[in-house]
């Protein structure tokens, strides 16, 4: 249900994005880049899509504590349960989002949702490969105490969706409400960088999480956004797999066992004494961009087309997934991940971006086929594969191999 749920939303997320970057612009604001745009949203694609093959963990995880459940299982049909359901869940997803701040081990799992030197309503979609998985120790608890899993799956979904809308500047604050819910003003500190702000206001629907365990921070200044080391990349695969390449190093860089144990589980900041303790986080240069590589806009055209053809793949999916065999599946994942790589080797200006491009144009009559085989709603997912793979290669062979310049860096 999560599943088809998400995909009907893709529309609406879209349609509120494209409101967002409207209404700023008439406001003389611009509150989007293009590039960073289409980043957070690969991100989410590729959130969702390997998500499909990571819920067979969580459910296995969730099935055995409810096995074990001290409390019968709660009444679907009484009102109260729900509310309680809710605050429980919302409670639980404050301490997994404090706690993936304040440890270096699961800041991996995180930090992709905060590389963005944006925030707008992109950036909430912006979400990393494994956060489902860090998540379990602190969902299983619910299923123990007797939660259903279908209560779960509402709550999850309805706490998740909220959160989209606080992924804004353009809303400054919404009175009395800001003292009981997370809000934008209250989420744009959260993905700041300035140190008053790091590591503040964690909750998820509501904010007197917060206020009661003592990271609550009001918005006094202009928040400046992204992390406090960079990343120069616009390669969505690469931003996931990164943090763990960068905490294996700062692991094995450390001078014995137990500096080295608690670098992986301890906070991101901290270093031992003999390597100059704790990291100092500077004030940021206001309104920062580290990472902005310039590309033309037949590439920015080819692109637009590939991320909304690759959407809706990506939202077909999500919605026949159950029914779709293996080969299907595999294949099709795999062509919508080799987009989203090749759009930002594209925007980086590698050629890396043309080579895997045109394994996925070979590969995508393939998946195609795959699918109409097995799915009585997909016959024209074949001739659809051929179209998209014919348009792809025309953009390259009339002009698009302009774009990388020759003896440019793969």
């Amino acid at each position: 249900m999560a599943a088809i749920v998400i995909a009907l939303s893709i529309p609406v997320f879209f349609v509120m994005i494209l409101i967002e970057a409207l209404v700023a612009h008439r406001q003389g604001r611009r509150v989007y880049r293009f590039n960073d745009a289409i980043t957070d949203l690969s991100c989410g694609i590729g959130n969702q899509v390997t998500h499909l093959g990571m819920a067979v963990v969580e459910i296995a995880v969730y099935a055995a504590a409810a096995s074990v459940a001290v409390l019968p299982a709660w009444p679907k049909d009484v009102w109260w349960t729900w509310v309680v359901a809710l605050l429980l869940y919302d409670h639980q997803f404050y301490w997994w989002h404090r706690t993936t701040h304040r440890s270096s081990l699961f800041w991996t799992t995180h930090v992709v949702h905060h590389q963005s030197e944006e925030y707008n309503l992109a950036v909430a979609l912006r979400q990393c490969w494994f956060a489902p998985l860090s998540g379990i120790p602190f969902y299983a608890p619910l299923f123990f105490l007797g939660m259903p899993g279908d209560m779960f799956v509402v709550i999850a979904l309805f706490d998740l969706l909220y959160q989209f809308w606080i992924h804004t500047e353009l809303i400054r604050t919404v009175g009395p409400l800001e003292w009981v819910l997370n809000t934008p003003a209250h989420h744009r500190v959260h993905h700041a960088v300035n140190p008053a702000y790091i590591d503040k206001n964690h909750g998820g629907i509501f904010i007197f999480w917060d206020r009661l365990y003592g990271t609550f921070r009001k918005e006094t200044v202009a928040p400046t956004y992204g992390v406090v080391e960079p990343i120069h990349s616009f390669d969505p695969i690469g931003v996931n797999f990164t943090p763990f390449v960068s905490l294996a190093r700062k692991v094995a860089s450390m001078p014995d066992m137990g500096s080295k144990l608690w670098a992986l589980i301890g906070p991101p900041e901290w270093r031992p004494a003999s390597m100059g303790g704790d990291v100092v986080i500077p004030e940021p240069t206001p309104h920062r961009i580290t990472w902005d590589p310039t590309s033309t806009r037949p590439v920015h055209a080819y692109i637009l087309v590939q991320f909304v053809l690759t959407g809706l793949i990506t939202g077909a999916t999500l919605a026949r997934w159950e029914v779709w065999n293996a080969p299907a599946r595999l294949l099709t994942v795999a062509c919508v991940l080799a987009a989203t790589w090749s759009w930002g080797a594209l925007f980086e200006r590698k050629r890396a971006g043309f080579v895997v491009d045109v394994v996925r144009i070979a590969a995508l009559p393939i998946a195609g086929a795959l699918v109409a085989a097995c799915d009585p709603l997909a016959h024209v997912a074949f001739p659809l594969s051929i179209a998209m793979a014919l348009g792809s290669t025309a953009w390259w062979v009339l002009g698009g191999h302009t774009a990388l310049p020759a003896g440019d860096a793969t």
